[in-house]
């Protein structure tokens, strides 16, 4: 007697590699996007920390009377530095999610060691009494191809006796909010900056 087994179905060559195309596919549209989002999220942190930094300003100034008036990365601990400044502020200094800085023109965090926070704090029209009217706060930012409010060049160039709008001003080519400014075009490193 003969024992006919029914014979188990496999997939084929054909069908294989089908499959192993699509995967590839999708490999291929998916792995950009996943590669730059831990960047893009970083740079979110940084600008809702300025953002938060700000709001700390203004309750510091309507304390004393105006804006700290030296200019520090936000991590220095020195008598004078930011982070000792705002200490009633914040329960926890607020740091640069990888500890990078801007080395721009103008910054006070331009050393060549890293220091504990990338956050530049510029202190703008300095008062007799050690205050400052106005300020600047500033981030490095790793995506490059950001657009929008805020987002500036490396080649913004600081001048602490004017106000920050006018260091805002359109007509220092300061504002990269368009790729026709000067310092806007793609590969050019970006810094996030707000001011008051």
């Amino acid at each position: 007697m003969v024992n006919f087994t029914p014979r188990k179905r496999a997939f084929t060559l054909i069908e294989l590699l089908i499959v192993i195309t699509i995967i590839g596919i999708l490999a291929v549209a998916l792995v950009p996007r996943l590669t730059g989002a831990s960047g893009r999220a970083r740079d979110a942190q940084r600008q809702g920390d300025l953002q938060q930094l700000a709001v700390m300003l203004e309750q510091y100034a309507t304390d004393n009377g105006g804006y700290p008036g030296t200019s520090s990365c936000a991590g220095e601990t020195s008598a004078t530095g930011f982070a000792t400044v705002m200490t009633p502020y914040w329960t926890t200094a607020i740091a640069d999610p990888s500890g990078s800085y801007w080395a721009g023109t103008g910054t006070p965090c331009a050393g060549g060691t890293t220091p504990e926070s990338s956050y530049a704090y510029i202190a703008l029209q300095t008062t007799a009494g050690g205050l400052a009217e106005g300020y600047l706060l500033i981030a490095n930012l790793e995506n490059e191809n950001a657009r929008g409010k805020g987002i500036y060049a490396t080649s913004f160039s600081v001048s602490t006796s004017i106000t920050a709008a006018a260091n805002f001003s359109a007509t220092g080519n300061n504002e990269c909010t368009s790729a026709a400014v000067t310092g806007c075009t793609a590969g050019t490193n970006m810094i996030y900056v707000v001011g008051r």
